[in-house]
Parts: structure tokens; sequence; C-alpha cells
């Protein structure tokens, strides 16, 4: 956040107190885990989130116009948890309850680790090292398709990629959260602000474009691959019910500074609120096709009615004067909806 795309420092930072700039480093997670390390030499370090989920195999960075080794190592943790993690973080606090060290902890899917050796791993795939594409575009591209391809929790393989003398393993990803086990995430009691150490220096800016705003949904089937989302949430959609966001809406509506207005109801692709077809909950997201690229798939299931029945119920809710969608819609999954409902209900509210 320290840098435009033209790698122009930016004049402000949203994300840290009254949008001073020089608070936080650049490459964050790889700073503070090599200064616990420094600090507590060995103790257990588990790294996730959006950084260090893209950031999990030899990849390009842009700023320092260069390819990194994964962020595993730079950082020196013990283990990294990449998509959203819930079910991963429940799976390694038990493990280090029950006295695992995280260094050992490489049975989790969801998660990667380092090893100096591959003999107890089975049914894997082996990517192009980290000496490849360094060097070579078509093998960094050859790994790009592969860990795109594996990103699916049905039939996803086991990933290897080679650093040095030692191996980054990917686990198989974790299965996606049901509707149940997502609304019990997004019911949970959050403060829904910052917290007050940061008011006497103007509080963080960032939290006004998210602070009346509800997540519908996560993952996407869209796919774009300008788009980091796939990579980090997978593309089997998944959705809250309509009971959890508007329960979430009427807790928005008692905060003092409410004015009426929700500012987006939405996820990743804010009119997907359903996996693409019935056919990814068994089998999968199809390999090496996409659901809407070059054309929508004829076994798409297109349909707006639940999304359609959400943002009406959203409206009706005492104290709400409007409810908008900011987060993106696919235009061609509307189009490709035979009923034009919301379309027009988009349009006029």
């Amino acid at each position: 956040n320290h840098y435009t795309v033209s790698k122009r420092e930016r004049s402000a930072d949203l994300y840290s107190p009254g949008g001073e700039m020089g608070h936080r480093p650049d490459m964050s997670t790889i700073v503070y885990c090599n200064k616990i390390r420094e600090a507590y030499k060995d103790i257990d370090i588990v790294i996730g989130g959006i950084e260090a989920s893209l950031r999990r195999f030899a990849h390009y960075d842009y700023w320092s116009d260069k390819v990194r080794k994964s962020i595993l190592i730079d950082s020196t943790a013990d283990l990294l948890i990449y998509s959203m993690g819930e079910k991963q973080i429940v799976a390694i606090a038990e493990s280090l309850k029950n006295n695992v060290r995280a260094k050992d902890i490489t049975y989790v899917r969801g998660t990667c680790y380092l090893t100096e050796s591959l003999e107890d791993i089975q049914d894997y795939i082996e990517i192009p090292s980290y000496k490849d594409v360094s060097i070579d575009k078509y093998k960094y591209a050859q790994a790009s398709k592969l860990e795109d391809d594996e990103q699916d929790s049905i039939r996803g393989h086991i990933l290897v990629q080679k650093h040095g003398n030692k191996y980054l393993v990917q686990n198989i990803p974790e299965t996606p959260l049901n509707r149940e086990e997502l609304d019990e995430v997004y019911n949970l009691p959050y403060m829904r602000n910052y917290h007050p150490i940061y008011e006497a220096k103007g509080g963080i800016p960032a939290i006004e474009e998210v602070k009346f705003s509800t997540v519908s949904s996560r993952g996407c089937f869209g796919d774009c691959k300008f788009c980091a989302i796939t990579f980090h949430q997978g593309r089997v959609v998944q959705s809250r019910s309509k009971e959890s966001i508007l329960q979430e809406v009427e807790e928005i509506t008692k905060m003092p500074d409410f004015k009426g207005y929700i500012h987006d109801v939405g996820g990743p692709t804010a009119n997907f609120r359903k996996p693409a077809c019935t056919k990814q909950l068994a089998f999968g997201a199809c390999k090496g096709k996409d659901c809407l690229s070059p054309s929508v798939c004829g076994n798409a299931d297109v349909d707006h009615s639940e999304y359609l029945e959400l943002l009406r119920a959203i409206r009706k809710v005492p104290k709400v004067k409007k409810a908008f969608v900011r987060s993106g819609l696919r235009y061609d999954y509307i189009m490709a909806d035979k009923d034009d409902t919301f379309f027009k209900d988009l349009v006029e509210h």
C-alpha cells in the first residue's frame, strides 16, 4: 500500500493511524516474522492471509521486478495457511494444543510446509523449481498453470516445488465452508471498528470503505487471470443465508453514525450466490475450462432470484434507505439470465 502501480510513493497509508505513511514496513509478513524469529529463536510461527496465500510458491514480485522464493522461506515461518483458513486454524490449534510443533504439522489441508525429503509424500505433482522459474519464463508459465489447475479441493493434488535443497509442499486445498459454517463465522461478535487506541491519532481511514457493507459470498467462478481471488478463495462460490445477512444489516443500522445506506452487498463477484453448476460440488471445477469464457458454459445454472430476494429484503429493513452493490457484477452472467427482473431492479434501485 505504499506505492502506486507506477511505483511512486503514496501520500497516505489508509491502513495506518490517521492515514500517515511510514508506520508499516514493505513486505510486512517477512519483516515481522524475521523480527519475531530474532527475538524468540525457537518459537512456532504460522503465517496466513492474502499476502502469504498469494506468495506461497516462487512468484514474480512487481516491486522488485524479480522472481522471489516462497514467502515461507523468506519469512522463516514454520507453516503457511493459504485460502481463507478457518478450518486450518482450528486444526492447527488442536495440534499445537497437543504439543505438536508447527514444523511437524504436515497433514492439514490448505497449508504449505518445507521438507528436505519427499519419501513420505505420495500422489504429488512437482512443478518447475524456483531456480527454473526465476530464469525461464516458459517454466514460470508452466508452474503457474499447474498451480491454477490444482487449486481445487475435490480433484486437486499435492504440489511440490524445489527451492535449493528443500521442497515447498502445498497440501490439497481445504474444502469450502458450507452455508451453515459460513454463517457461523460471520455471526461472531465482531466489533466492526478499528481498535480504540487509534482514535486519538485519527482512526484507520480504510474502515470507511467497509464499515456499512456486508459480505454475501466468497469464491468466484469468473476465474479472471488478472485477479487473485481464485488463487485465494477458489472457484466454488459459497454464500451466507439471507437470515444471517439480514441480522448483520440490522446490527449495522444500530451504529451511531449509520446514515441509512448499505454501501455494498457482495463479494468477489456480487451476483454469484452459488456454484456455477451442480457438477462442481461432486467433481470440482472443470480443469482447463472456464465457466464464463469464451462464452457462458451450457451447464451453468444462471439464476439471480436469490440475490434479488436478498437485496429486496435488505431494502425493507427499518432505517435502510438504499442498498448498493459496489463489489462488482459479471455482466455476461446477467445477460445469460433469461429472466431480466434482476437487471431491471438493479437499475431502478
